[in-house]
């Protein structure tokens, strides 16, 4: 950064040795250092403050009360402690006539014009910095300012008149200034161009300081009362050499830069390209552009100069997390790209360097990594530099497993899928939980329960990094299921319904039930008639909600009924044999008279009733005959 001022305006930084301390640094123009961005737009500010302290507080005509003339601010922090006279002072109060005074009870009141006595003098203001005290007219022109400045122990205060009128002298101006010191309490009052209006107050004008009783000043030798004078670009210091003397001496002309009475000009490669306190700024990528600041100061003006390079810089990462807690193989590529070759540094949370990777024009990958946080720092060729954090964590795994069919019966194939998801494992364990025996190390493996009961099955998975987890599911086996049925009455007959009854295991939920003679049906349970003697056959196809369909068939034998006739009713003659036949063959009987063939000889005394009940294979018919007594032999 370079600073140029004209001949009125020398702002070169000078220090002074004066007893034992330093002067305070003066505050400078300035639009900051050479400086290279990564990102656009960026501000430039012009500022009349190195930096340490705040800019100028510009004074307004109000601050000195309606008139703007002949008054004292309100009481006005100096920022330090500045000795006057041997008295330390925090506060101070300006006057409109060029007096800094710091019996801060006159704060907002009359600040005294005529000039009639040369100092020392109990008429004139008492307890004040002359710089000089002369009859100013804020009102039709001028800057007042005032401001703190630098860093402690060597800070300043800075009260600043610029082009001010003169009163009754309209056309002329004073631009005049004085710097406070702290430590030192050295006082420096400079004068860009102090005027003489010959025709007011005797043209009187006095530069010095005087203490709080009026008894004691010291002033510049030919500047007090009477004495009319002029100055253009002189400086003189007032340096404590006792409890009430200041040795005086001329210095180099050098004020504080502190109104840019005309406004700033910015340029750009010779052009303008602004007016204003800030300029905003675009410039092109990887190259440097060259700003340049003028102010118009008070006396002349002062200019600074920027170079900016911009680099566009930008970085990315890429990150692979670790398989798992304790592994060691996550990983984390960092791309910079705009002005390059590139210097990669990589630590760890607690900025220890990990690695260096200097002179690449490509990405840079740090491996081997533990879950955790990270930081990778890029700088490009035109020093730019960025900064990219990132947190790696154990890649996410959950071991986890189906099994088809969900509704199993025992001594049926079983097939266990592995549905484990996250990092693809690279081992598999299971258990099937009958007796702990029966394991496998299939990925996918198929097994048989041979027992139906309730089996807890296990798999334990291992990924990269030798990580494991566990998962287990319950297993049902079910009995297998067992087509049956029952039919009543267990006697067929013809023409008689028989009822077929399912007794299946364990769940049934669907029925097909087909006769040999060709009748159907799809119900747990149905009726059936046979219309003829005979063997048939049926078969039940029962559907189980677990275990799927079994088929039972049952041979079902249909009889006849015996039906007979033994005779009509008859008579004979007392001591007579008759001969009863019961007439179907091969039956089982049972005669009224406890007789079990097939006939019976009877010879009754007296008229009897003889029944018979025939029984084919418990299919029953009955016939009587009656038997009369009508003659004896």
């Amino acid at each position: 950064m370079k600073k140029q001022l004209n001949s009125f305006a020398i702002l070169s930084v000078f220090f002074l040795l004066i007893n034992t301390g330093v002067k305070a640094q003066a505050p400078s123009f300035t639009i900051g250092n050479d400086t290279t961005i990564c990102s656009i737009p960026l501000t430039l500010h012009a500022s009349g403050s190195t930096g340490s302290g705040p800019s100028p507080i510009f004074v307004p005509c109000s601050a000195f009360g309606f008139s703007c003339d002949d008054n004292y601010s309100q009481v006005i922090p100096i920022g330090f402690t500045f000795n006057y006279y041997g008295i330390p002072h925090t506060q101070c109060v300006l006057g409109t006539n060029g007096l800094i005074n710091f019996d801060v009870s006159v704060a907002g009141g009359y600040c005294q014009w005529p000039i009639s006595n040369a100092i020392p003098s109990t008429s004139n203001p008492a307890n004040c910095i002359m710089f000089p005290w002369q009859d100013i007219y804020y009102f039709t022109s001028g800057l007042f300012s005032y401001g703190t400045f630098g860093t402690a122990p060597n800070r300043i205060f800075v009260f600043d008149f610029c082009q001010a009128s003169m009163f009754s002298c309209t056309s002329l101006t004073t631009s005049q200034q004085v710097v406070l010191h702290e430590t030192t309490n050295v006082i420096d009052i400079y004068l860009t161009n102090k005027p003489l209006c010959s025709n007011w107050n005797s043209g009187a004008a006095i530069e010095g300081v005087q203490d709080p009783t009026g008894l004691f000043a010291d002033w510049v030798p030919g500047r007090n009362y009477p004495t009319q004078w002029t100055a253009t670009n002189d400086g003189y210091e007032f340096t404590p050499s006792g409890p009430t003397t200041y040795t005086v001496a001329s210095v180099p002309f050098a004020p504080v830069p502190m109104n840019a009475i005309g406004g700033i000009t910015w340029y750009q490669n010779g052009g303008v390209v602004g007016t204003d306190d800030s300029l905003v700024i675009n410039p092109s990528p990887n190259t440097t552009t060259q700003y340049i600041a003028i102010a118009n100061l008070c006396g002349g003006s002062a200019s600074d100069t920027i170079n900016v390079t911009y680099d566009p810089m930008t970085l990315t990462t890429s990150t692979i997390d670790p398989t798992c807690a304790n592994a060691a193989n996550g990983s984390i590529t960092a791309t910079a790209s705009g002005a390059g070759p590139y210097t990669y540094v990589w630590k760890d949370s607690l900025g220890n360097v990990l690695q260096t990777d200097a002179n690449i024009n490509g990405s840079s990958t740090l491996s081997n990594l533990y879950m955790g946080p990270y930081v990778v720092i890029a700088t490009g060729a035109l020093g730019c530099n960025l900064q990219h954090n990132d947190t790696l964590s154990a890649a996410f795994f959950q071991a986890d497993f189906t099994f088809s069919p969900t509704g199993y019966c025992e001594d049926a194939p079983m097939q266990f899928t592995d549905a484990s998801i996250g990092v693809a494992p690279i081992q598999w364990n299971w258990s099937f939980g009958d007796l702990g025996t029966s394991t496998s190390i299939l990925q996918n493996p198929v097994y048989y329960y041979s027992d139906s009961g309730l089996y807890t099955a296990s798999l334990i998975i291992t990924v990269p990094g030798g990580c494991m987890d566990t998962v287990t599911h319950q297993i049902q086996a079910w009995p297998d299921n067992s087509a049956a049925f029952v039919y009543t009455p267990n006697i067929a007959c013809i023409h008689r319904n028989i009822n077929f009854t399912d007794q299946s295991t364990y769940y049934p939920v669907a029925w097909n039930w087909l006769t040999s003679d060709f009748d159907s049906a799809s119900t747990s349970s149905f009726s059936h008639t046979f219309d003829t003697a005979g063997t048939y056959t049926i078969r039940l196809i029962e559907m189980d909600s677990l275990c799927g369909a079994d088929t039972i068939t049952q041979f079902i034998n249909v009889f006849d009924y015996p039906i007979t006739d033994i005779g009509k009713d008859t008579a004979i003659c007392l001591g007579s044999i008759i001969q009863l036949d019961a007439g179907v063959p091969g039956m089982k009987y049972e005669w009224t008279t406890g007789q079990t063939t097939q006939t019976i000889s009877v010879s009754p005394k007296k008229q009897t009733k003889y029944g018979v009940t025939i029984d084919n294979h418990g299919c029953i018919f009955t016939d009587d005959i009656v038997v009369k007594i009508e003659c004896e032999l």
